[in-house]
């Protein structure tokens, strides 16, 4: 049953009325919006994704008119007829300023999107695409009829690592077996030079989110690569039993902490995007799900450039 058009003049609206109790609040919206996003790239497909919407709310106003915010998202979708990967956050930055249009009476507006992008089998391996999550992060805020935008990207992309110190252990215990067995110093050297020394392994899901500067993009499959190199190596969905073993090969043969793995991600970002201004901002974070340990280890950093140009001398 419709609601009858002519009750819809008599509705009050309860929103705009004062509460009770007259404080701001900093984010009111909705969460966990489902939509795809129709991305053209060279292998088109769609980023399944989910959209938090947010604005802030007076202290004069009950309540926040939520309808607007999904409608945003409709509207903003109807009007971009191509969606790029990399402008995936020109399009939040848009419904943000869409949320600030339609809620004349907000200041700020949110939008975060969390996805999930699909790319092609890589090097030769895998039969199937590889999943990997985006994100990205808009605030518009209006001052004084002037609207200032901060944007950010992030990708989480789930690789391998191969644990350095016991590589070592390892190293030092076949040294001292030989060596009991007789073999000279220099046998032993040549031994170990042509043999990889085994050691634990453990999936490890690496984070990178970084501001993006005005006027600017970020390649989001370019973070995915710098990421991935960061690593002792990849991992992948289907693997044969040859490329199985060249995986874990590789893996060995770039053993890496997760401490490591932070800092080179770090110095891989500083390097890719060398124009960015001193002022942006980049969080990394490594967890790897240890295999011999029952807890997980955690490394991360958050720096503007300026700070980390300083410490690895670099300059622009």
């Amino acid at each position: 049953m419709e609601f009858p058009i002519d009750l819809i003049s008599r509705i009050v609206d309860i929103q705009s009325s004062v509460p009770d109790v007259q404080l701001k609040l900093s984010r009111v919206g909705i969460r966990n919006l489902r939509l795809n996003i129709p991305v053209i790239e060279e292998n088109s497909t769609f980023i399944s994704s989910s959209v938090d919407l947010f604005i802030d709310l007076p202290s004069n106003r009950r309540g926040a008119h939520l309808s607007r915010n999904p409608e945003s998202v409709c509207e903003v979708l109807k009007e971009q007829k191509e969606i790029k990967l990399n402008q995936v956050v020109n399009l939040c930055e848009k419904i943000a300023l869409k949320l600030l249009s339609k809620h004349d009476y907000s200041c700020r507006a949110e939008v975060r999107l969390k996805g999930e992008l699909m790319m092609p089998p890589s090097l030769g391996k895998g039969e199937l695409g590889e999943p990997y999550k985006i994100f990205s992060f808009v605030t518009a805020v209006r001052r004084d009829g002037v609207i200032e935008v901060s944007r950010a990207v992030g990708v989480n992309v789930i690789g391998l690592t191969s644990c350095p110190c016991t590589q070592n252990l390892l190293r030092t215990f076949i040294e001292n077996s030989l060596s009991r067995k007789g073999y000279r110093n220099e046998e032993v050297k040549r031994i170990l030079k042509d043999i990889l020394i085994p050691t634990h392994t453990q999936r490890t899901t690496t984070s990178a989110f970084l501001q993006i500067p005005k006027d600017s993009l970020i390649d989001i499959k370019r973070l995915v690569e710098l990421i991935e190199d960061s690593m002792s190596e990849r991992t992948y969905a289907v693997l044969k039993r040859p490329a199985e073993a060249s995986t874990v090969i590789s893996a060995l043969k770039k053993a890496l902490f997760v401490e490591d793995v932070v800092r080179r991600v770090l110095l891989a970002l500083v390097k890719e995007f060398r124009g960015f201004p001193d002022n942006v901002k980049v969080l990394v974070r490594v967890c790897s799900n240890e295999s011999v340990h029952k807890y997980d280890i955690f490394a991360e950093r958050l720096a503007t450039f300026r700070e980390l140009r300083k410490e690895l001398n670099l300059t622009i």
